[in-house]
């Protein structure tokens, strides 16, 4: 048989996580491991993780009888590198097998961040049919740099290309969207999470072009953000924010936990749990507030270019008051915009602590905004950007308490136990839903913000996650302020710290000079102190104190209780006045190594390791009017900095990346303990396998190799909470886990924790079953509504006409298609109606549909809700279409012939 015929052993499923690395080392084995026998011709087992090595035919062939006793047929010759299966009595040739044949390059536990040509983040692509790829190719395909792609620029795209670029070599987030793509599984338009999973693969393949072309990700930001579409400049932070939103909208898990956050409360007593995309220094604390506009001279800073929305907040509100209303939780995803200002005081009063509420309504259009703002951004759960602006302080529709109503449906008894029960439910507090994605578990961090009350010393706080901090950049006469206040020399502040000192008198003069004309040098400490340091709010920028019920004086200060795996950095240059923009060009020095968070942190902060490194920087050239954007990247393959230009990519020097005028730093976590620990899995691993066999999540597996601090194992996002495999994800299972021997699992267990164990993987029957009820209870609540809406169509002049708001049935009707398995919540009609005279009327610009009288009583007997509007016509009815018809006809035939002639 030759190559070019293939073959099409169905077997090669059982290669599960062995790779060729692990073939590799089994080539340097000379002797069978039953008899002793030498090599040449020693058969490797290909079984997962069984790896044994036998004698041929030449020998005793116990090769064969490993694969007659254990079952396992698949083998490969470890002279040759030919593939044998025994089943098929067959050579499997993995150019050209059908299925396909895919293996793994290197082991699922490894070390990562090795400069080595083996290293950690390689590609599990799958074999071209052309036979043009295979992992078992030649030593210098290997050697082969990767990530070095370029991408080409579809017409004022380089916003995106420095972005893509630099989360490309985020280490944690590629390795991801190559080992992990199982996980890759989404519905959601425009599926940007999977263009960006191919677009990955492209840029890391071991015979990578010289760039590729983004169009499936340029076209689906497009989509989702209409603000992207055309050929109109952008900026690349504003996509960062909208990008990592989108994508972590497709990929979002859900967790439920039963219980509050126990390190929470011991935080704050009522947090929200809103994400914070950016947090900046603005404040919109309490209404009234007012904008101190006599702090312009403070800061120069602004935020990113043409991206600012306005923000609304809510009133204060006791602990007593949040628990006795029903909030309906947002899980939309689109970019809405708040604002706060951070602060941080050593005297925490934690025992009069209350939870300061921020709304927050989207606005696409783009605004302008003053440079006494401190803009922040977040997505659906997050903070964004404020804007200078009178505050509304009028709950949004999304926040208002629910009631549910207590009628039952009319419903046979077999479905009343289904409909009833679920809707029992709902008569409640809605059970606390959090989502996480590999974007939360890479990005997100966690802060404390607080303001504290100078009479009565009340403190409010909140605790929010943020996924990147937007700094702003100090002016001279702030810098000096911030370094006396930490006890800083201005004259030994620079990029390199006390070095500076070592240099002599006349780099001492020059760097007194360059400061003398060009101001001192700004350090990204600088620009963390300015964002963290304390606030006093007085004179036209007082605290509304909800205890004191005046304006008082008040301190507001911040501080991070949970680092994120990879920090990011935002420097705000921009500035954006009613009738032009500004860029401020500053020099700001930041360290590539060793960057210390110790200062800003909580006195509860979970995080043990603080110190960080660079891995990327996204640089902009030009002005506020136009520019160009590039990115410096660490590669970890080659340990060398390179920059991403377009579709060039070009070797560059630290001292290059230092000098660079920085708008966007990733900084990446940096614990040397962990190497250690990788080591002694990687060890256990290659430990003969024990009788009994443990299943762990690959997302995690993912953590273990890249992450600082990988966390507690987590085998919630394959099992369900019954311990098996829900019947949504059981066709793909096997893609989602790894096997591992009860020694690995018993080390990474003891030394992380978490769980559950899994030893066994099979269908959940109870969750099978209440599918099975979800399933019929939205064929009835369909095929029901389906034949009342033939009937309303029927009806030529109907006496009553019922309206429901179109965005609370198009979440229902998502769910009766089968699209979600949770069903919505009460009927909402508050988005479509304005109060009149005290009452609830119609809005007729509202977006709503109409229906009868027996479409909405069915609707609302099972969900509840309201409020109730109708449209009710007088008792003489108008006629008929028919009616109309059959008197026109009349008309007609009995007209006079003169009528006719004239």
């Amino acid at each position: 048989m030759s190559e070019s015929r293939g073959s099409t052993c169905p077997h090669i499923h059982c290669l599960g996580d062995n790779s060729w690395e692990d073939i590799d080392r089994k080539k340097n084995q000379e002797i069978c491991d039953s008899c002793n026998a030498p090599s040449p011709h020693l058969w490797l087992c290909l079984q997962s993780r069984c790896l044994y090595v036998g004698c041929g035919e030449a020998a005793v062939d116990h090769s064969l009888a490993h694969a007659e006793v254990e079952k396992h047929w698949l083998t490969i010759n470890l002279t040759t590198s030919r593939i044998w299966c025994y089943m098929c009595e067959a050579e499997v040739f993995p150019k050209r097998n059908v299925p396909q044949f895919i293996m793994r390059e290197r082991s699922v536990i490894s070390p990562h961040g090795s400069p080595t040509p083996d290293n950690s983040l390689q590609p599990v692509t799958p074999v071209q049919e052309d036979g043009t790829d295979s992992e078992s190719d030649e030593a210098a395909d290997i050697l082969k740099p990767k990530g070095l792609t370029g991408l080409q620029n579809l017409g004022n795209t380089c916003y995106l290309n420095a972005a893509i670029q630099a989360l490309s070599n985020c280490v944690p987030l590629t390795r991801f969207f190559l080992d992990c793509g199982s996980f890759v599984r989404t519905d959601k338009k425009p599926m940007l999470s999977k263009n960006y999973c191919r677009l990955v693969n492209e840029m890391w393949h071991r015979k990578r072009p010289s760039y590729v072309v983004p169009s499936s990700v340029v076209q689906g930001i497009k989509v989702v953000h209409p603000m992207f579409r055309g050929f109109s400049q952008q900026d690349s932070q504003e996509f960062l924010r909208c990008f990592m939103d989108q994508i972590h909208e497709e990929l979002k898990q859900p967790i439920k936990t039963d219980s509050p956050d126990i390190q929470s409360d011991a935080l704050v007593e009522k947090c929200t749990n809103k994400k914070v995309h950016a947090i900046t220094r603005q404040d919109s604390l309490e209404s009234p507030m007012i904008i101190d506009n006599s702090s312009q001279s403070e800061y120069e800073t602004a935020e990113s270019a043409l991206s600012s929305d306005k923000g609304s907040m809510d009133q204060n509100m006791s602990c007593e008051e949040e628990n006795g209303a029903l909030i309906q939780p947002q899980t939309s995803s689109p970019t809405v915009r708040r604002s706060m200002r951070l602060r941080n005081k050593s005297n925490v009063q934690e025992n009069a602590q209350s939870t300061e509420l921020n709304g927050a309504k989207l606005k696409e259009m783009k605004d302008t905004v003053n440079m006494s703002n401190k803009l922040s951004s977040t997505r659906a759960e997050d903070v964004q950007e404020f804007v200078d602006a009178p505050i509304n302080t009028e709950t949004s529709p999304a926040q208002r308490p629910r009631t549910v109503s207590g009628r039952a449906m009319q419903l046979s008894e077999s479905d009343r136990t289904v409909f009833v029960g679920s809707r029992g439910i709902r008569k409640g507090k809605k059970k606390s839903v959090k989502y996480r994605s590999v974007i939360s578990d890479i990005f997100d961090g966690k802060i404390l913000s607080s303001v504290q009350c100078l009479t009565c010393e009340r403190v409010s706080s909140t605790k929010e996650t943020f996924q990147d901090l937007s700094l702003p950049i100090p002016s001279r006469d702030h810098l000096t302020v911030i370094q006396a206040s930490h006890g800083m020399n201005p004259a030994k502040m620079g990029s390199c710290g006390d070095v500076s000192l070592k240099e002599g008198w006349f780099s001492w003069m020059f760097g007194w000079v360059r400061s003398w004309f060009w101001g001192p040098t700004i350090t990204l400490q600088d620009c963390l102190a300015a964002f963290f340091s304390a606030d006093e709010l007085k004179g036209d920028n007082m605290y509304s104190c909800e205890k004191c019920k005046k304006l008082r004086n008040g301190m507001k200060y911040s501080k991070v209780t949970d680092l994120p795996e990879i920090l990011c950095i935002h420097l705000k240059r921009f500035r954006h006045e009613f009738t032009f923009s500004t860029k401020i060009s500053n020099y700001v020095s930041f360290p590539l190594e060793g960057l210390d968070m110790k200062p800003y942190l909580h006195r509860d902060c979970v995080s043990e390791v603080t110190s960080y490194d660079l891995m990327a920087v996204i640089c902009h050239h030009g002005t506020a009017g136009g520019g160009h954007y590039t990115s410096y990247c660490l590669n970890h393959v080659e340990d060398k900095w390179f920059e991403f230009d377009d579709q060039y990519v070009t070797e560059v020097d630290f001292q290059t990346v230092e000098n660079c005028e920085a708008y966007v730093l990733f900084y990446r976590k940096k614990n040397e303990g962990m190497e250690m620990i990788r080591q002694t899995a990687i060890e256990l691993m290659e430990s003969p396998e024990s009788l009994m066999k443990f299943y762990i999540s690959k997302q995690w597996i993912n953590q273990f190799n890249t992450f600082a601090e990988p966390g507690p194992i987590t085998n919630n996002d394959f099992l369900c909470q019954h311990g098996a495999v829900p019947p949504s994800i059981a066709g793909h299972v096997e893609d989602m886990v790894t096997s591992m021997s009860q020694e690995t699992w018993d080390y990474l267990h003891e030394r992380f924790g978490g769980g559950p164990a899994c030893n066994h993987i099979y269908v959940c029957t109870t969750c099978q079953q209440e599918l099975d009820k979800i399933r019929r209870r939205q064929k009835y609540e369909l095929d029901t509504f389906v034949q009342l809406n033939e009937e309303f169509q029927k009806e030529d002049n109907p006496n009553i006409i019922y309206q429901i708001c179109l965005a609370w049935f198009k979440t229902w009707e998502i769910f009766v298609k089968g699209q979600e398995n949770e069903p919505p919540m009460p009927i909402d009609n508050s988005l479509i109606t304005v109060t009149k005279n005290g009452q609830q009327i119609l809005s007729s610009s509202s977006n709503y549909g109409q229906m009868s009288e027996e479409m909405w009583r069915f609707l609302f007997n099972i969900y509840g809700g309201g409020p109730e509007l109708k449209t009710v016509y007088q008792t003489d009815s108008p006629p008929t279409l028919a009616q109309i018809a059959a008197e026109r006809q009349a008309a007609c035939s009995s007209s006079p012939q003169g009528e006719e002639k004239n």
